[in-house]
């Protein structure tokens, strides 16, 4: 074993030493790039192999959707523009909008729910007409908590489709205002 270290010890020194003396620097600098070209294709294959790996790995996840982005669906507006900044605004409260409608839904979802549950309750007890006054009390509480998230929410809702609208309008203010202009330059 120590024979074999020495042996590669004087090997490995040997080359670059008489590649010094034959031609200095510049050919043991040659020498050590066409040493290491075989090493940068090894390289570059595994790099390959590793991308191909991860993306074949990727794939056979669950849930995994394959990302698609259409070309169409992108804006004809700069982003950066006065327009650009109105659209994203539009589109920012339209999002705020429709998630105060998804909040509603769910809030008055909550309150059908416990109206069923009220009527199953005096079904069991027997009672065909049950008032809201007979209910037990903390359903009662229940169901105007309900109702209160559920005026709540269909405030927000509003509001938001309200600044969603004047958001929408500003849009298209600007973005007729820039279509005049560019009309304007295009015929002088």
């Amino acid at each position: 074993m120590r024979w074999n270290r020495l042996f590669w010890a004087f090997a490995l020194s040997f080359l670059p030493t008489v590649l010094l003396f034959m031609g200095g620097l510049s050919t043991l600098q040659t020498a050590a790039i066409v040493g290491g070209l075989p090493l940068l294709v090894i390289a570059v294959m595994l790099m390959v192999s590793a991308v191909k790996a991860a993306t074949l790995d990727l794939m056979h996840q669950e849930g995994y959707e394959d990302p698609v982005i259409n070309i169409e669906e992108l804006p004809d507006v700069d982003p950066w523009s006065k327009e650009g900044m109105a659209l994203a605004t539009f589109e920012q409260l339209k999002d705020e909008a429709v998630d105060a409608a998804d909040a509603e839904r769910l809030a008055l979802n909550a309150i059908w729910k416990l109206k069923r549950k009220i009527r199953q309750e005096a079904l069991s007890r027997g009672n065909s007409g049950l008032e809201l006054g007979e209910a037990p009390e903390e359903m009662v509480m229940e169901l105007r908590r309900l109702t209160d998230e559920a005026m709540q929410a269909k405030e927000r809702k509003l509001a938001a489709s309200e600044a969603a609208q004047k958001a929408r309008i500003a849009f298209n203010e600007l973005f007729r205002a820039k279509q005049t202009a560019d009309a304007e330059v295009a015929v002088s």
